[in-house]
């Protein structure tokens, strides 16, 4: 038996500024059964970058997110800009930009839906290795510094 979509009834715009496009959707179940209000963020897709070292480590940075109230350790990541037609150069932007690091050209990893039940945009994930510390970090008002874990980088664990 094949999963079948919702019928989207209505659609409402709740709020949309810079930073959310909330909208309101009535929505039909294939049962019949129908949702409402069912929200629905709609936001830019962003890229991820898995960065690895020369010596084979982990880049991550430590940041605040005020949706969780907590400091999270995290994979560098950004939206993606109006005008970016190469993902690859956006990832590789957004290395350099939080961390000051700079690799290989970016190898395309994974197109993910971080939280598919609410939100519209997909994650695209970049592999970049072979990276080493070129300039300093040029963080927006809301990132901030480090690169490891714990002060170190993570290192990557092998499996034969």
């Amino acid at each position: 038996m094949s999963i079948l979509p919702w019928k989207l009834l209505d659609s409402k715009t709740i709020i949309k500024d810079n930073w959310i496009n909330l909208t309101a959707d009535s929505c039909q179940l294939p049962n019949g059964t129908v949702i409402r209000p069912f929200y629905v963020n709609h936001l830019n897709d962003f890229v991820v970058s898995v960065a690895v070292t020369e010596d084979e480590h982990f880049i991550l940075i430590r940041q605040y997110r005020h949706g969780t109230g907590e400091v999270l350790l995290e994979l560098p990541a950004g939206c993606t800009e109006k005008g970016d037609e190469d993902l690859a150069v956006s990832a590789a932007r957004e290395l350099l930009e939080e961390t000051g690091f700079q690799g290989n050209p970016p190898e395309f990893l994974c197109k993910i839906a971080p939280n598919a039940s609410c939100l519209s945009n997909y994650a695209q994930c970049f592999l970049i290795t072979g990276c080493r510390r070129i300039s300093g970090q040029q963080l927006d008002s809301t990132e901030v510094q480090i690169v490891g874990l714990n002060g170190h980088l993570c290192h990557i664990r092998r499996t034969v």
